[in-house]
This record gives structure tokens, sequence and C-alpha cells, in this order.
């Protein structure tokens, strides 16, 4: 009977515990410049990166100093100082979050160079499935047949790409 007591409340305080983790501001900045091209990288860094205490993700205050590309001097850069050294690794929920991804979504799917650059890319299997694809690689076959089929109503290329990039499918880790 002790055993099983023990058995439920170490169970009951792992569920306490758990909660599902949203990608740092890092994983932000890789997955949408990934996707949408250098040129959606001022709109990532002044929404996303330079809100590190609602996007979580430690800065590196030696990294900040190194620049070898466009892309790589942002990663683990310290926008607004050292103390974002001690921000957590794993993002949570908030409807600040939402608000920011969803201004940043909404100008890069305003963005004609975004714009050109997806179709460019998306020439072969179209926007949306190139889209998931970039965002989410390793999601379940029905999940992305389901969640292109939600899209398929939105025919217009900024449309589409506004919708699928605000949507936390891709944001989890």
């Amino acid at each position: 009977m002790t055993s099983i007591k023990l058995t439920l409340l170490v169970f009951l305080i792992f569920e306490a515990s758990y909660a599902a983790k949203l990608g740092n501001r890092y994983f932000m900045l890789n997955k949408l410049s990934s996707t949408f091209g250098e040129s959606s990288i001022s709109y990532i860094e002044n929404n996303i990166l330079r809100n590190g205490d609602v996007f979580a993700g430690p800065c590196d205050p030696y990294k900040s100093f190194q620049s070898h590309s466009k892309t790589i001097s942002k990663n683990y850069k310290c926008f607004n100082g050292t103390q974002e050294s001690k921000y957590k690794y794993w993002a949570e929920e908030s409807p600040v979050r939402v608000s920011l991804v969803n201004k940043t979504c909404s100008e890069i799917s305003k963005d004609q160079n975004i714009i050109k650059f997806v179709k460019e890319k998306s020439k072969k299997e179209g926007v949306a499935s190139y889209i998931v694809e970039k965002l989410a690689p390793f999601m379940n076959v029905k999940k992305k047949k389901t969640l292109l089929k939600g899209v398929r109503k939105f025919v217009k290329t900024d449309e589409v790409i506004y919708n699928l990039c605000k949507s936390p499918f891709w944001q989890y880790i």
C-alpha cells in the first residue's frame, strides 16, 4: 500500500512539473531566417531577439563580440546587457509572446523580397508545403496533411506565409 502511495505521489509531482517547452529566441531566429531568408532577420531581431525576457534564451557575452555572418553574429548576442546571460533556456507561453510573433509574421508576410524568396524556393512543392517542411521537418505526416488542408483556404502567398508563420505548431521543442 505504501509503495502505491509513493508511486502516485511521484507521478503527481512529475505531472505538475511537466510543461511544453517553446523554442527560445535563437531557435526562433534559426527557424524563421532559414525559412524566409536573410531579409527576415531585421524583423526577427527587432521583435524577438531584443525581447529575451519574453522569448528566453541566455546570451553569451563572449560571442557578442564575434561576427562570422549576419545570422551567426546575432546568435547568442546580448542585446540588452550581460544580465541576459541569466535568462532561462526555454520559453513559456504568454500573450506578449503571441503578440510579438504575430507582429513579426505580419511584417515578414508584407515584405516583397521575402514573398519573392519563398516563391522561388517553393516552385516544386508549393508555398505552404515548403514552409511547413522548413519549420517542422519532423512533424507527423498526418498532422502535416491536416495543417496543409487548413491553409488551402488562403489563396494569396502573403496570407499563407502569415498564417503558417504565426502558428504555434513549429515553436514547440
